[in-house]
């Protein structure tokens, strides 16, 4: 099902350069999607655009700079869009500077939301968003700051799921990479990917959040 509905989609992955990113344009790519990938770097989005056999462009864009979102609009519309954006500090409240938890709130909160809000108007109506935050915000694990920031995506996801209907949002919430969780399995970015793919293209999928863990 999945191929059959991405095929000839566009899929804008934000954070594509990175592990689970990349993995997600993988998806996308082999499930015959047009793809746009971002990083931070336009240079390095292109190199990484070029190492893909399909139908994939690369472009530079900032979650924190209002002033790149040009150059993300212009490559719409978009079908689906998959922002990874993520600033993995893992420190507690009490050791966390003011200007280390700006920097989290900045790109992993401020960051999704404006991005999200930059590209609805760019969006098919019956295609769909997902957000990528992670089950710090359910198994704490001491880095109170980042859990915090999770759960805050996760509420966002349902609340635009009706604000914005009829386009889909969703987040997909993983463990840490490796992990095996009470199963054998040590889950890593193809895990990830596999589910976020399968997530844009099941239309009955809306306002969810989707752990993905070993147990």
């Amino acid at each position: 099902m999945t191929d059959a509905v991405l095929a000839g989609a566009h899929v804008l992955v934000v954070g594509g350069t990175g592990k689970i990113g990349g993995a997600i344009a993988g998806h996308a790519v082999s499930a015959g999607a047009r793809v746009t990938i971002t990083s931070r770097s336009a240079e390095g989005a292109a190199q990484a655009a070029a190492n893909y056999d399909g139908d994939v462009a690369g472009i530079g864009f900032d979650v924190t700079d209002h002033e790149t979102v040009d150059a993300l609009l212009a490559a719409g519309p978009f079908d689906h869009a998959v922002i990874t954006a993520a600033d993995n500090s893992f420190k507690g409240l009490s050791d966390i500077t003011a200007e280390e938890l700006d920097a989290i709130i900045a790109v992993k909160l401020k960051g999704i939301m404006w991005t999200a809000r930059h590209l609805r108007p760019r969006m098919d109506e019956k295609g769909s968003m997902l957000f990528i935050s992670g089950m710090l915000s359910r198994r704490p694990a001491g880095a109170a700051p980042l859990a915090a920031i999770n759960a805050a995506v996760e509420t966002l996801a349902p609340a635009l799921a009706q604000e914005w209907a009829p386009l889909r949002v969703n987040v997909v919430s993983p463990e840490a990479m490796g992990s095996t969780g009470a199963g054998s399995h040590a889950g890593g970015p193809g895990d990830v990917a596999a589910l976020v793919t399968a997530t844009l293209a099941n239309r009955w999928i809306n306002g969810t959040v989707l752990d993905i863990h070993g147990g």
